[in-house]
């Protein structure tokens, strides 16, 4: 990322944030795993999105996710300390994926002065991306740490993920096996 704000801004790769705005904001996103039967993708890093949906229409096992390691934070951290005065860590919820739990492992495993936070956005896709993007832009705008971790707390319980699903054949698959 080129100019950026004091504070630094990690998802994971769940936030479905568009590319656009990841640079624009400087987002720094760390990748979800996934698997198709025995073969594994690190989402958007060994797979586009076009890729993914494709594999998903034809190939016939379903995809299973995983978190990503903690080692994955843990370099994320150690770097991004090195440029920002402090880093605001937003992921998917912990009651739904064991991406927040690394994170927080991450953090436990690494030293140093620069003030980390971690925040279960209780949310997923969509949703998370718009609080992922509010503490960006809030970020941008020179708000200090405690601050956007404020405003986080409040617009979470704002933020609702509707969804409408235009096929269920998917749905149907996972009921069968």
């Amino acid at each position: 990322h080129g100019k950026h704000a004091d504070i630094a801004i990690i998802t994971d790769s769940g936030s479905d944030i568009p590319d656009e705005l990841i640079d624009k904001y400087n987002i720094h996103v760390v990748p979800v795993r996934y698997n198709f039967g025995e073969k594994g993708y690190i989402d958007k890093v060994s797979q586009t999105s076009k890729e993914f949906y494709l594999e998903l229409k034809t190939n016939t096992n379903h995809p299973q996710t995983s978190q990503p390691p903690p080692g994955d934070f843990r370099r994320q951290y150690q770097f991004l300390s090195s440029h920002y005065n402090s880093i605001i860590s937003i992921h998917l919820p912990k009651i739904l994926s064991g991406t927040y739990q690394s994170a927080e492992n991450a953090l436990n495993k690494i030293s140093g002065n620069k003030k980390i936070s971690i925040i279960d956005s209780l949310s997923i896709s969509g949703g998370m991306g718009l609080i992922v993007i509010y503490a960006a832009e809030a970020a941008e705008k020179g708000y200090f740490h405690d601050e956007i971790e404020s405003l986080i707390s409040e617009i979470i319980p704002k933020t609702n993920v509707y969804a409408s699903v235009y096929d269920l054949s998917y749905s149907v698959m996972l009921i069968i096996k």
